[in-house]
């Protein structure tokens, strides 16, 4: 089945598991992408697949802060607060303790997403088994999806397997999460807006894992300045390639528009975004000036229907410096994919 731009679901797949590296647990889970017309039932198959898994080992405990008004006590006595409440005149005491719990966060964030992916555009057969799977989830309360700190999550060997269902919830909350006027949220599918920043992330980290030895990051580049000022805008790159041997660094701007690479002049003659130029112009001149050797510039855009840019790219010499505009064709085999990322960090004359 075929995504935006031609690009077929099982590619969007694979640009996940890069993207959210935990995804990639085939050990876990597995399913064939090609069965799946939209995002939001390749995302729901993947959750109900990972919470079958999990219910199987049973649903992780965890102790869970908890303050209650009891009529014994237990744990600590708020005194703050059983006076608030004229408790002790009435024998009810508030109490702060630790409840061994499923009431997990990370189980309400799975019970939350469940219970929106049920509303989205999904089979009713996958309705049907998220409405099953919630029944164990009954005991659970809500979660603020809004407002998750994905990054504090403690894994240890006994919820590992918890990494590949928040990996699944952080996709859909961080890309398809949509909030009406009235304050309701509902799952919707990828936006081009998501889809940059996935793409962006995907070819981020493919970098990190199959050419470590460019060390790439997403660096930040200095003003070349005598003093910084702090209203000038940071200059955040996408992916910086630097080969230690060589002394040279190859700025890469990562770019998907799912209208086309290029616009329009008054005179309808094709030319680049200049903007795009513009930035990643900017990024080389600024980071040339500290750093002792060669730097060059590339725009990569997912290739698009509009074959305006050739597939073996574009280079041009401005002012002693490389610029490279490259299209990744997303439409064929992730092998192709690879091979495509592989000649820019391995071939590419940027070196």
């Amino acid at each position: 089945m075929l995504y935006k731009n031609s690009i077929p679901i099982g590619n969007i797949y694979y640009m996940l598991a890069y993207a959210y590296r935990d995804l990639s647990e085939q050990s876990i889970v597995s399913v064939d992408t090609e069965e799946f017309d939209n995002i939001q039932k390749l995302m729901a198959q993947l959750l109900i697949n990972g919470v079958e898994y999990q219910l199987k080992k049973e649903l992780f405990k965890n102790y869970e802060y908890k303050s209650e008004e009891l009529y014994t006590v237990r744990g600590r006595i708020d005194i703050t607060g059983t006076m608030n409440r004229n408790g002790f005149r009435y024998g009810r005491y508030v109490c702060e303790h630790d409840d061994y719990t499923t009431n997990t966060l990370m189980n309400r964030i799975i019970k939350s997403v469940m219970l929106l992916l049920i509303k989205a555009d999904i089979s009713k057969e996958q309705k049907k088994t998220l409405c099953n799977l919630a029944r164990y989830f009954s005991d659970i309360s809500a979660a603020n999806l809004l407002n998750v700190n994905w990054n504090a999550f403690n894994f240890n060997r006994n919820n590992k397997s918890y990494r590949f269902l928040m990996s699944i919830c952080r996709v859909i909350c961080e890309n398809m999460l949509f909030s009406t006027e009235s304050g309701e949220l509902k799952i919707i599918d990828f936006t081009d807006k998501h889809l940059n920043k996935l793409y962006e992330r995907f070819i981020l980290n493919y970098f990190i894992r199959h050419h470590s030895n460019l060390s790439p990051n997403p660096s930040k580049i200095k003003w070349a300045v005598a003093e910084q000022y702090p209203l000038l805008p940071e200059m955040q790159t996408d992916t910086v390639l630097f080969d230690k041997e060589r002394k040279s660094k190859l700025i890469i701007d990562a770019k998907f528009y799912s209208k086309t690479t290029a616009q329009k002049n008054e005179n309808y003659r094709e030319k680049f975004h200049s903007h795009n130029l513009y930035q990643i112009f900017t990024y080389v001149k600024n980071e040339i000036r500290n750093f002792d050797g060669t730097v060059s510039g590339m725009l990569l855009y997912a290739d698009t229907q509009d074959n305006i840019i050739p597939l073996d790219g574009l280079t041009m010499d401005i002012d002693g410096n490389k610029f490279y505009v490259n299209v990744l064709d997303l439409s064929g085999k992730f092998s192709d994919i690879s091979s495509q990322l592989d000649k820019i960090a391995e071939n590419s004359p940027w070196y």
